[in-house]
C-alpha cells in the first residue's frame, strides 16, 4: 500500500484516528491510489460513526437518568432496531423509569393518606378532649348544686349521677391521653375507676381491694356500659356492704376466656336480702346494671353467700 504518495490520505487518516467522522459522500467521491486504501479509510470512518452514535446515545441515556432522578419521567431512552447492548440498556432505563414513576405515585398517595390520617387523629383527639372537659364541667356543676342541698336522699342522688358522669369522662380522658382513639386498657381503667370511687365517697372503710385482671383492649362501645356497671356495683358495695366500719374485702376480676369476657365483682359484706330479685329491683343503680347488661348482650348472675357476687359474662 503506497500511502506516501498521497498527502491527502495522511490528513484523512490522521483525523480518523482522532475519532473525527466524515460524511460518506465526502470519502466516496475522494480519489485514492487504490481500492485497498479506500476500503481502509471507509472502514475507519464507519467505526468512528458507530462510536459517535454510541456516545450520543450514552449521553442521551445520561440525560434521561438525570431527569428520572429529578422526578421527571416524560423522557424515554431511544431504542434502535439493532438489538445491541445499548438497546438492552435503553429498555432497562425505560422500565426503571416506569417503576420509579409508579413508586412516586404510590408514595404521593401514601403521603396524602398519612396526612388525612393525621388530621383524623388530631380531630378525634380534640373531640375526646372536649367531651372530657364538658363532662367535667357538668360534674362540677352537679357537685356545686349537691353541696347546696340539705336533704340527704336528694343529695345522694346527685352524687350518684356525678359518679356515673365521671366514669364516662375517665374513658374519654384515657382515649385522649394515650393517643389511642379506639381502645383503652382494661386493667388501668378498672383500677383508676375504683380509686376515683373510693376518693369520691370519702370513706374510711377498712376494705381491701383485690384484683385479678387480664390486660384487655376495650373499645368505647364496651367500655362505657362496663364502666357504668362497675361504678354502680362498687359504689353499692362500699356504701352498704360494710356497716359500722366493719373490715371487708372487695374482689374485682375481668378476664377473657374462649372468646368471652367475664366480669366478677364480689364482696364479703353483709350481703343482699335472701329474697332479693335484681330483675325486679326498684333502685335506680341496680336497675341500671340489668339494663346495661342487656345492652352488652351479657348474662348476669347474682349470688348471695357470705357477701354478694355479681358475674357478668359477654
Amino acid at each position: 500500500m503506497l500511502v506516501q504518495e498521497n498527502n491527502y490520505y495522511f490528513d484523512v487518516l490522521s483525523k480518523l484516528i482522532d475519532g473525527i467522522c466524515y460524511k460518506e459522500e465526502e470519502l466516496s467521491n475522494s480519489e485514492f491510489n487504490n481500492a485497498e486504501t479506500k476500503n481502509l479509510i471507509l472502514k475507519l470512518n464507519q467505526r468512528n460513526i458507530i462510536e459517535q452514535n454510541k456516545n450520543n446515545r450514552l449521553e442521551e441515556f445520561q440525560d434521561v437518568l438525570i431527569d428520572y432522578a429529578q422526578g421527571n419521567y416524560h423522557k424515554k431512552a431511544s431504542i434502535s432496531q439493532n438489538k445491541d447492548s445499548l438497546d438492552a440498556l435503553g429498555l432497562t432505563i425505560n422500565i426503571t423509569g416506569e417503576e420509579l414513576e409508579s413508586t412516586d405515585q404510590v408514595s404521593g398517595e401514601n403521603v396524602t393518606l398519612n396526612k388525612l390520617l393525621l388530621e383524623k387523629e388530631s380531630l378525634l383527639s380534640e373531640i375526646h378532649h372536649r367531651i372530657k372537659n364538658n363532662l367535667q364541667i357538668i360534674s362540677s356543676l352537679i357537685s356545686l348544686q349537691s353541696n347546696k342541698i340539705d336533704t340527704k336522699n336528694i343529695k345522694s342522688n346527685f352524687d350518684e349521677i356525678n359518679y356515673r358522669i365521671k366514669s364516662i369522662a375517665l374513658i374519654h380522658e384515657m382515649l385522649y391521653s394515650n393517643n389511642n382513639f379506639q381502645f383503652i386498657d382494661s386493667t388501668s381503667y378498672v383500677k383508676k375507676l375504683t380509686d376515683n370511687i373510693f376518693i369520691s365517697l370519702n370513706n374510711n372503710l377498712n376494705v381491701i381491694i383485690k384484683y385479678d385482671l387480664q390486660n384487655l383492649k376495650l373499645n368505647i362501645d364496651t367500655a362505657i356500659p362496663l364502666g357504668l356497671i362497675l361504678n354502680e356495683i362498687i359504689t353499692n358495695s362500699i356504701k352498704y356492704a360494710f356497716p359500722n366500719n366493719m373490715n371487708g374485702e372487695l374482689f374485682i376480676s375481668l378476664k377473657k376466656t374462649n372468646n368471652q369476657m367475664k366480669l366478677i365483682l364480689k364482696d364479703n359484706g353483709i350481703g343482699l336480702a335472701d329474697n332479693y330479685d335484681i330483675n325486679n329491683c326498684k333502685t335506680l343503680g341496680l336497675s341500671l346494671v340489668t339494663n346495661l347488661t342487656t345492652q352488652l348482650g351479657a348474662k348476669l348472675i347474682t349470688k348471695v353467700n357470705h357477701g354478694t357476687s355479681f358475674e357478668i359474662i359477654f
